[in-house]
């Protein structure tokens, strides 16, 4: 089996073949449907494989791992559609500069969110563990925790900032300008 070396979706790794054992390519064979590749096949098994976690899960995890966090904002990437990923900075003095965070090493993993009007939202995350910040809100920037020591900036509970990133989730831009405008 080849990688798929035409059109957009280009491998990292497009000059590389990959190998699989003559058992493996007949158990993908095996559950493959008549309307799949090899490709399609991997990537249904892939997609089945994903964890979604509640984003209050993840949220308390962050805190019980970073106990001196002063804050933590949630930043809505909406690069191909809204929302697309959650970009989730964790702002602690227990790493030098910038750390890049896994909770659930090894698996796929995806926040899910309802939103406020009952939406579903499965998105994938990355998380940063920094000592710049905090975040104010703006239109994708929502803070879901902030401690009572950030000078000129008001606390925020964690249930007050996940209802804040309900109420934003999947808003179109007008709607986030006059919500943010108003908060």
């Amino acid at each position: 089996m080849k990688q798929n070396k035409e059109g957009a979706d280009r491998s990292v790794h497009a000059d590389e073949d990959i190998v699989l054992e003559a058992q493996t390519l007949r158990r993908l064979e095996s559950i493959r449907k008549d309307d799949e590749n090899c490709d399609d096949v991997l990537t249904r098994l892939l997609d089945n494989a994903v964890q979604n976690v509640p984003i209050e899960e993840i949220l308390r995890d962050l805190l019980s791992q970073f106990e001196d966090a002063v804050s933590i904002d949630v930043d809505l990437s909406s690069r191909y559609k809204n929302p697309g990923m959650l970009i989730i900075s964790v702002h602690t003095g227990e790493v030098s500069f910038e750390e890049n965070v896994s909770l659930y090493a090894g698996k796929e993993s995806r926040a899910m969110i309802e939103s406020k009007v009952g939406e579903q939202f499965y998105l994938p995350f990355d998380i940063i563990a920094t000592c710049d910040g905090p975040k104010r809100e703006t239109m994708s920037t929502t803070p879901v925790y902030a401690t009572d020591s950030i000078l000129g900036m008001e606390p925020v509970s964690l249930d007050e900032g996940l209802d804040q990133l309900r109420t934003k989730i999947g808003k179109p831009r007008d709607e986030l300008r006059e919500l943010v405008n108003d908060h």
